[in-house]
C-alpha cells in the first residue's frame, strides 16, 4: 500500500456533514477579480434551511465553513505561486 494512503488522515464520522456541506457550498462563491471569493453567508444559510441547521448548530456549520474555506483559499494561493 502506497505510503500516502497509510499516512492518510481519517476524519470522524462526525465531521463529514460539515465536509459535504463545504463541498455543496464551495460552487457557491463569487468569481471575481483575480479568483474566487468566500463561500457568502447567505448560501450557507441557505444550504442550513435546507437541512434543517439552526441555533448553535447553525453557528458550528458557518464557523467550520469559513475555517474550510480560508484553508482552501490559503491552498489556491500557493498552488498558483
Amino acid at each position: 500500500m502506497p505510503a500516502a494512503l497509510i499516512a492518510e488522515p481519517r476524519l470522524p464520522d462526525a465531521l463529514l456533514f460539515y465536509l459535504e456541506a463545504f463541498f455543496d457550498l464551495t460552487n457557491d462563491r463569487a468569481v471575481g477579480m483575480g479568483g474566487a471569493g468566500a463561500i457568502p453567508f447567505g448560501a450557507i444559510d441557505a444550504w442550513a434551511r435546507r437541512y434543517n441547521v439552526s441555533g448553535d448548530a447553525f453557528d458550528r456549520l458557518k464557523d467550520l465553513i469559513g475555517r474550510m474555506d480560508r484553508v482552501w483559499s490559503d491552498l489556491r494561493q500557493v498552488e498558483a505561486s
